[in-house]
């Protein structure tokens, strides 16, 4: 808009120095005129770049003023019977309708019929000019403009509404497929994504990365047992549990059944092996109610996995942290165990 308002006001000196003798009071005048809207506007334009949106728009609004009122002062011609230029006035409430608020509309519209009015009382009686219908045009200009510009507010507060609700339903789309529906903890698919990117972080800053593989013991013996909503009760319970030992860095997924698997970035092998000893023996002080019926805390089977000392990529690191959790179930079960040395070159890994 700020560039057709440019070309329009250039526009105009072009028909200024057209309609008027070289070297005229009158063309000297509204040259000037011209060429000082056309600076505000240039400056509005700057200034919207920058991103004053705001003071743009007055400024545009303020020039657009100007421009008839200026013409008033400046054009002999206007008081003697050439009312053309006072139509003008109309320009900066249409401007404002769009580019400003209602009330800033409205205010704009009473300056302009105002001075309308003034300058009505103010010209010689015998200068024909049917002011009425000056103003009656004015007036319904500015009627239409408040009306435009509040119905364009609320269509854009009705977007900006329809907006939200959309991102919220996106947000809530997203973390549904990231998540777990029985559990709440982020699935599978979720991890497999984060593990790649944790671990691609891991070798950049030379630091450790733990994996801990959780596998409730006699699963299935609690689900004959209590039934499979109390599986799901014990499911959920863990996962809040797990969640209060970790750190808030620390991701929580179901990895499949009763398989849980925590990604723990920067953490060493002493630090997964203890925070894993931690949620084993909470783990057994839970006592969770299912439906009115208390279910005494499980015991867990854990193993754990360190990069890079058991492995490189994700899918490395996942198969040493369940081969330690199986160890720990051939072993008897409730304990945690890590990872053996994964082979290189036939000789095993330091450890990390």
């Amino acid at each position: 808009m700020l560039a057709a308002l440019i070309l329009l006001t250039l526009a105009a000196a072009v028909v200024v120095v057209a309609d008027n003798p070289a070297g005229s009071l009158r063309r000297s005048g509204y040259l000037v005129l011209v060429f000082s809207m056309l600076f505000a506007l240039v400056a509005a334009l700057v200034l919207n770049g920058s991103g004053h949106f705001r003071w743009a728009a007055s400024l545009v609004v303020l020039s657009a003023v100007a421009g008839p009122w200026g013409s008033v002062l400046l054009d002999p011609l206007i008081v003697a019977g050439d009312f053309v230029p006072l139509t003008y006035a109309v320009v900066p409430v249409l401007l404002s309708g769009i580019l400003l608020s209602a009330g800033i509309t409205a205010l704009v519209a009473g300056v302009q019929i105002a001075l309308l009015l003034v300058f009505s009382v103010a010209v010689p009686n015998h200068v024909s000019i049917n002011w009425p219908s000056l103003l009656t045009m004015v007036f319904f200009v500015s009627v239409l403009s408040i009306v435009g510009n509040l119905m364009i507010a609320r269509d854009l507060r009705q977007i900006v509404r329809q907006n939200r609700r959309l991102e919220e339903s996106e947000a809530l789309l997203r973390e549904q497929s990231v998540r777990d529906h029985v559990s709440g903890l982020f699935n599978r698919r979720y991890l497999e994504e984060t593990l790649q990117r944790e671990l691609e972080r891991a070798k950049r800053g030379a630091t450790a990365l733990a994996v801990i593989m959780i596998d409730i013991d006699h699963f299935k013996r609690l689900n004959d047992t209590f039934g499979h909503a109390a599986g799901d009760i014990v499911l959920r319970e863990l996962g809040n549990l797990i969640g209060t030992n970790l750190r808030g860095i620390d991701m929580v997924c179901r990895y499949g059944g009763d398989e849980i698997t925590v990604v723990m970035p920067d953490t060493d092998r002493d630090v997964a092996l203890e925070r894993a000893e931690r949620i084993r023996k909470e783990a057994g002080k839970l006592r969770i109610d299912a439906d009115g019926e208390v279910i005494p805390g499980p015991t867990l089977s854990l193993g754990v996995a360190v990069y890079p000392r058991d492995g490189l990529t994700g899918p490395e690191l996942l198969a040493a942290g369940d081969a330690a959790l199986y160890l720990a179930k051939d072993e008897g079960r409730d304990r945690v165990r890590q990872a053996a040395p994964r082979l290189v070159g036939g000789a095993a890994t330091e450890p990390a």
